[in-house]
């Protein structure tokens, strides 16, 4: 049950709650555990480091930040893929 005292959660602390109450996972396959923490790692690199097109890269940050950007989203993304690999 939510702390009523507790202050709202953000637009982003939502979205990551959100996709670990929602994911769906066979609890006789998987722990249902790995399964909404990885949802929630999921929804939590497309706040922080959001998929962007390639056209991005000459665009703002310059490529070296856009390349580093890209890398960190994989990296987090390997991590839940390997709790609970999308299908």
């Amino acid at each position: 049950m939510p702390d009523p005292t507790a202050p709202p959660l953000s637009p982003t602390a939502q979205a990551v709650w959100k996709a670990f109450e929602m994911a769906e996972c066979d609890p006789y396959l998987v722990d249902p555990r790995q399964a909404g923490l990885a949802a929630a790692l999921r929804a939590a690199v497309d706040q922080v480091v959001p998929e962007e097109p390639a056209y991005m890269r000459d665009a703002g940050m310059g490529p070296d930040a856009y390349d580093r950007s890209e890398q960190i989203r994989h990296e987090f993304l390997a991590i839940a893929n390997e709790l609970y690999p999308q299908p």
